[in-house]
């Protein structure tokens, strides 16, 4: 019997990676959150349910739990900031220090 051969990465028109789909998006999010808690690296509140890329996929950032994070994709309920989208695909240094937890300040 023949082996499969594996194909290379999927790649889109301009050489980059597919996104995810949904599904495995939803898988790594709640991964992310079983493996680092529900409280968001962002802004430090709980409550996060998505999964924020610490390097981000546009800079060449993984789709692995070890690369991300909890964060808030819809506003917190606490401070109400949509933490994720704030932060874009810039890198942590880049984002706005008055909505960092304190322990990223510090």
């Amino acid at each position: 019997m023949a082996r499969k051969r594996l194909r290379p990465a999927a790649l889109d028109a301009r050489g980059s990676r597919r996104p995810l789909s949904g599904y495995q998006y939803r898988v790594l999010a709640r991964l992310t959150i079983a493996t680092h808690g529900d409280t968001c690296h962002l802004c430090g509140h709980g409550g996060a349910t998505s999964a924020d890329h610490v390097i981000p996929r546009s800079q060449g950032g993984a789709d692995l739990v070890e690369n991300c994070r909890p964060a808030h994709f819809h506003p917190c309920p606490t401070c109400g900031v949509r933490c994720q989208q704030v932060r874009g695909d810039r890198p942590l240094d880049e984002y706005p220090r008055t909505l960092v937890a304190d322990a990223w300040i510090s």
